[in-house]
């Protein structure tokens, strides 16, 4: 059998897995949890990739002792080096038969090598929110975001659903900012979806769900209600959104600054659920961003960001370079600017 090359799509909140072919025929898909090890842990992680694995295996016709050529692990919170050897070295301790060669890298890469041949920035709004530009030679330029809810997810699911109920907690304080105040939005459709959906009766009973018994994919899960008031003509639901896009956009602003001026175009692959929602995202969006030159072109991937993972883990893999080809004109679509 030819080699056969391994990547995962590794997010906060799900995972997804392929086997490729050098042809880039992706010959297996499989999905799991989160594979972020800050947030699961490394014992975790290394189980979902042993499931997703095993299934891949399992689909493609191959024995779960054969191993894969390499395998590319594109993993949100995935940038720090001794994290990296860690993960690398429980695999090789637990699954000794999944690969032969191992590379990780940050989310934002993964996204990139499925997109695009030479560089670009990525836009992540999922659960949490990074941004990142590129460069031609796969390196990180500039970044901005990705420190996870505590520091920041400016823009992310959670970030919507937590100034939602936020508003909605400062309004029921009487505590509103003057600007929130002045814009006189009722709160009466985020209160009661905030109520039915985390089954609380009052404020008190939501406290569980902040502190004690928080799940940041749950409370996240909250801005699929939001959404849907935005396009019910929510106008909180649509200033929250505004105010989401508006946050992508600068973030969007603060790599554009590095970036090189001499190229003509620049493509920002969005990733993430909340760009299920770009047409509430878009006008807040562009003004974040402000005038600026090269006007950078957005696009969304039609397929998983593990197929740029498995591409990376082959270029990249220590034996020397072994390629996995990508169709880039199949796999994204530009969005409406």
């Amino acid at each position: 059998m030819s080699e056969l090359f391994g990547g995962v799509e590794g997010g906060a909140s799900r995972s997804t897995m392929v086997i490729s072919n050098a042809a880039g025929e992706i010959l297996a898909t499989a999905f799991g949890g989160s594979t972020n090890h800050w947030v699961v842990g490394l014992d975790k992680c290394i189980e979902e990739f042993g499931a997703m694995a095993a299934e891949c295996k399992r689909q493609a016709g191959i024995a779960p002792t054969t191993k894969l050529f390499s395998l590319g692990l594109s993993l949100s919170g995935g940038e720090q080096p001794q994290a990296q050897r860690d993960i690398i070295a429980g695999i090789r301790a637990k699954l000794p038969d999944l690969a032969e060669h191992y590379d990780i890298c940050t989310d934002t890469f993964g996204a990139v090598a499925t997109s695009c041949e030479a560089g670009g920035i990525v836009l992540i709004a999922g659960t949490g929110s990074n941004c990142q530009l590129i460069d031609a030679q796969g390196q990180g330029v500039a970044g901005c975001g990705g420190w996870g809810h505590f520091m920041g997810d400016e823009g992310s699911a959670y970030w919507i659903a937590h100034a939602a109920i936020k508003f909605v907690f400062d309004d029921m304080d009487k505590y509103l900012t003057a600007e929130n105040a002045a814009l006189g939005l009722d709160t009466e459709y985020v209160k009661t979806s905030m109520f039915a959906y985390f089954q609380a009766q009052n404020r008190k009973e939501m406290l569980n769900h902040f502190y004690s018994n928080f799940d940041k994919q749950f409370f996240s899960g909250f801005t699929k209600l939001v959404a849907e008031g935005a396009d019910k003509g929510d106008r909180l639901c649509r200033e929250i959104f505004r105010r989401a896009g508006d946050h992508l956009g600068r973030h969007t602003r603060a790599v554009l600054q590095s970036a090189d001026q001499s190229v003509d175009k620049l493509n920002v692959v969005c990733v993430g659920s909340v760009f299920q929602s770009w047409h509430l995202l878009r006008e807040g969006f562009w003004g974040g961003v402000g005038d600026v030159t090269p006007r950078p072109q957005l696009v969304r991937l039609l397929v998983s960001a593990a197929i740029g993972a498995a591409r990376l883990g082959a270029t990249r893999s220590s034996s020397g370079t072994k390629t996995v080809a990508v169709d880039f004109a199949r796999t994204t679509e530009t969005l409406e600017s």
